[in-house]
């Protein structure tokens, strides 16, 4: 995989080349979308900065509270 990877590399490195982009009448590279460029345009940067924002973002790990570390407990129903 690491040689496929490798040529991929290479291929989209050759065709951001001018010359390359007019023989094949397109881009193959595009430039990376951030969630800030995102936000930037829509004028929602004040999201990044809410307190809350690392809270909802957090990975869930099942069986186990976040605020404590322990294991859950089911409760009889």
């Amino acid at each position: 995989m690491r040689s496929e990877y490798g040529k991929l590399m290479y291929l989209l490195m050759d065709s951001s080349e001018p010359a390359v982009q007019e023989l094949l009448e397109f881009r193959c590279v595009c430039p990376l979308r951030t969630v800030h460029r995102f936000l930037e345009e829509r004028g929602g940067l004040a999201l990044l900065e809410d307190p809350l924002m690392a809270t909802a973002t957090a990975e869930i790990v099942a069986g186990r509270c976040r605020g404590c570390g322990t294991a859950w407990r089911r409760g009889r129903v």
